[in-house]
């Protein structure tokens, strides 16, 4: 796996030239996003102008007035980011091209990119790591690939549910954020049917808690040996014996040492029919283009390699290579 020192080689060498090319594209797109915003600020000096030279069209009638203002301001403003989307999602994609895909394919010239693409929302609830309906399911920055004899992907993906509560007057309806971050799958290294599920644990260490907190699951609740992966998840599973032949004792320490990868995020996993699914929540979105801030910077441009990097290292941090028995 390529090194911190490699990548900062490849960032002046390679990556630094796309960024002078994509910091001239963000002044532009900026610029014109300030043109946009200083319309909008003008809008008092838009009024009176009109109400001085058509004052006395409409001078007897504030209503219409107002109407007449509102429609022409709207229009303008819808014009202006009309006109504007197109560029700037070209300026989105551009970044893409030739800052995101470029440090995937650094990582490994193996790897696959797709800035639109995502992980299936079937494979999301095939996981069964997040129980219940999902409403609206989007993603973006999909990559895919082999690591030695293991297939996996993974991508940016955002999962959502609309929640109603009360009734007639005080009906209430808001949209929920089931998931929001990074989704990975992969080819487990053993041979198994059913599901187990670890998320993180909110309840302290009293069983007890921890069987009513999975009380919504399809699995039920299965104390480990490992005192350390019990304080960081709760495990639950439709068979307890598969549970522990999934879950070695190396696997969970593995586990424990991924999960101290990232300390500020939310980690869930799950092991289903043969497959490990890995959820890292992030509360951003991780690869957009930059529009107030400078493109070239390399601290922002190495937390991307970083956070591929570690999904990719996933592979070898739970030695999903190590085919196990009947696992070819």
């Amino acid at each position: 796996m390529k090194t911190s020192q490699e990548f900062w080689a490849f960032y002046q060498n390679r990556l630094i030239t796309s960024l002078n090319e994509v910091e001239e594209k963000r002044k532009e797109r900026l610029k014109y996003g300030l043109i946009l915003f200083v319309v909008l600020g003008l809008a008092p000096l838009y009024l009176w102008i009109i109400f001085s030279v058509f004052g006395s069209s409409f001078a007897k009638s504030w209503d219409g007035g107002i109407v007449f203002f509102i429609t022409i301001i709207t229009s303008i403003f819808s014009f202006l980011i009309s006109s504007q989307l197109p560029a700037y999602k070209a300026y989105k994609r551009y970044y893409k091209d030739h800052v995101i895909e470029p440090i995937v394919k650094f990582i490994s010239s193996d790897l696959q990119y797709d800035a639109t693409h995502h992980i299936s929302k079937y494979d999301f609830e095939r996981s069964t790591i997040f129980p219940g309906r999902i409403d609206n399911f989007n993603g973006d920055d999909y990559v895919k690939g082999f690591i030695d004899k293991t297939a996996f992907e993974f991508s940016e993906v955002k999962a959502t549910r609309r929640e109603t509560s009360g009734s007639g007057k005080n009906r209430r309806t808001k949209t929920v954020t089931v998931f929001q971050g990074l989704f990975f799958k992969a080819d487990f290294n053993k041979e198994f049917f059913g599901s187990t599920v670890l998320v993180p644990n909110y309840v302290g260490r009293f069983s007890f808690l921890k069987k009513m907190a999975g009380v919504a699951r399809p699995q039920k609740y299965i104390e480990l040996e490992d005192p350390e992966l019990n304080k960081l998840f709760n495990c639950y599973s439709t068979d307890d014996v598969k549970a522990r032949y999934v879950l070695s004792p190396a696997l969970m320490q593995r586990i424990v040492q991924f999960k101290n990868k990232y300390p500020k995020n939310q980690v869930h996993l799950s092991f289903v029919n043969g497959t490990l699914f890995v959820a890292i929540s992030y509360l951003h979105n991780l690869f957009e283009a930059p529009l107030f801030r400078s493109a070239i910077n390399f601290k922002r441009i190495e937390s991307y390699f970083d956070d591929i990097r570690l999904v990719v290292e996933t592979v070898e941090d739970f030695n999903l290579n190590t085919r196990i028995w009947t696992k070819e």
